[in-house]
């Protein structure tokens, strides 16, 4: 993984993204550039960076969760929209059906019926 931070004179955050190569595909992430930094082209140097840097390590394709407010960017770097690109979270649940943190582990059983996977979603076993 290939992280770029750029600071202001002062030290501040100014921008910042990683990329992380896996084989032919690059995945660009955490593009983000600080309110009082904006319509710099910082942005566009941090992402043109990641993206030679994926480039120079075999990557042949992008892929990019980008947000609406960062659209114009990409498109005008060249990236384009595939798909739209819905985030979901899943909160797990205690015994009593309360929120609750399981560090990595499973939610206990709570007693509700569990739906199985599509087809051809099973996890492997």
């Amino acid at each position: 993984m290939t992280r770029v931070l750029v600071t202001a004179r002062d030290g501040s955050f100014a921008a910042r993204g990683q990329v992380a190569p896996t084989g032919g595909t690059a995945v660009v992430d955490r593009i983000e550039t600080s309110a009082a930094h904006r319509r710099r082209g910082l942005g566009r140097l941090v992402v043109h960076a990641l993206c030679e840097d994926a480039l120079a390590r075999g990557a042949t394709t992008g892929v990019l969760g980008g947000t609406p407010d960062g659209r114009a960017l990409y498109e005008a770097l060249g990236w384009r929209a595939e798909a739209p690109l819905v985030s979901l979270r899943h909160a797990a649940t205690d015994r009593t059906g309360h929120g609750g943190s399981h560090r990595g582990r499973p939610p206990a059983d709570t007693g509700r019926r569990r739906e199985p996977p599509p087809r051809g979603l099973a996890p492997r076993g």
